[in-house]
């Protein structure tokens, strides 16, 4: 770290900065991973809460890409 001796103060705020934008950026990535579920060609799903009702079972949902709650679950299903 001696690096950091010859920095100014400024300097020293940016790179400060600049770590807490990336470590942000990076959970950012992380929960958005964990929250798009594919479905694929001849595939269904249907949504799990686990805090909540249960199985949906009204709910079914086609090929493309969905967004669900981290705390939910996704089941997908070969219709084919």
């Amino acid at each position: 770290m001696n690096f950091m001796k010859n920095l100014t103060r400024s300097q020293k705020r940016l790179l400060k900065l600049g770590g807490t934008v990336l470590a942000g950026v990076i959970l950012l990535v992380i929960i958005l991973s964990t929250c798009l579920v594919t479905i694929e060609p001849g595939e269904k799903g249907v949504l799990f809460y686990k805090w909540g009702d249960g199985l949906d079972k009204e709910t079914v949902y086609d090929e493309g890409v969905h967004f669900v709650s981290p705390w939910n679950t996704m089941i997908i299903y070969d219709v084919r």
